[in-house]
């Protein structure tokens, strides 16, 4: 690493040189181009590992979009890019599966996928600090279809709402996700489109100091599952303001939500 002193100063790349400047360090740093090629890292011997961790990486990529997907309808409610985190945590599902050699192991969201439920996609106020009691869900795969049993929830004794919007809701989706396995030498999963929505299940709106009394949110999903198919259930708190003609509108950004049951 070499620093730039003359008085000719540029930031980036000027052929195999880069230069940057770095916190806590004053003046241009000089770095050259190193390491291994393109080339070497896919063909070279001592580059095996690093092939394979790769294409499991990919494998992962695939399963943590098919994941944001099932959550696209509840995105609004996040409080920051949960992406990473879902892919960190389908890594980990992948490293569970002692079937295959490594490069190719599957990403079995129907055999490991309970794993995710817990899975928030808030940092700030989350779903188990708002709503304190459980949440039963009844699963039946053979049909598609989800029972949610939602407790009486009562504010300042097991329901505590840390926005101050005038209203609220709980909603949830029943959505989908295909296993990700190798073949045909790569790996392969789900084949909707990344932006498609599963409908959004909600009840009524209550206003904040008020009790909201104990009900059961039914679900379907959208198709039977596949054996290699999950189903998702996914379930939020949104924030309401009203709007025109008695209206009343969520407001992103005001809100939780989190995984609660894979099947």
């Amino acid at each position: 690493m070499a620093k730039l002193t003359s008085e000719i100063l540029f930031k980036g790349r000027l052929g195999d040189v880069s230069a940057y400047t770095m916190k806590g360090a004053s003046g241009i740093i000089l770095r050259t181009k190193g390491g291994a090629t393109k080339e070497k890292i896919k063909t070279a011997p001592q580059f095996e590992m690093t092939r394979r961790n790769c294409a499991e990486f990919s494998g992962c990529v695939i399963a943590g979009k098919a994941l944001h997907r099932a959550l696209l309808s509840l995105k609004h409610l996040s409080d920051h890019n949960f992406a990473p985190h879902l892919n960190g945590a389908v890594r980990k599902l992948q490293q569970l599966n002692t079937e295959g050699d490594l490069g190719q192991r599957a990403i079995l969201l129907t055999r490991y996928g309970a794993m995710l439920e817990g899975f928030d996609l808030n940092k700030t106020h989350r779903l188990g600090d708002i709503i304190k009691p459980g949440i039963a869900c009844v699963v039946n795969r053979e049909s598609g279809e989800a029972a949610i049993h939602l407790p009486a929830l009562m504010p300042g004794l097991n329901f505590h709402i840390p926005w101050n919007n005038p209203m609220f809701r709980v909603v949830a989706t029943l959505s989908t996700a295909k296993d990700v396995t190798w073949q045909n030498n790569r790996f392969a999963g789900a084949t909707e489109p990344l932006h498609a929505h599963f409908p959004l299940h909600t009840t009524a709106w209550y206003k904040t100091g008020q009790a909201m009394p104990a009900q059961v949110l039914q679900l379907q999903a959208l198709a039977v599952p596949a054996d290699d198919e999950a189903l998702i259930i996914s379930i939020g708190m949104e924030m309401g303001q009203p709007g025109n003609n008695g209206s009343i509108k969520a407001e992103r950004g005001k809100g939780c939500a989190r995984i609660v049951k894979v099947s």
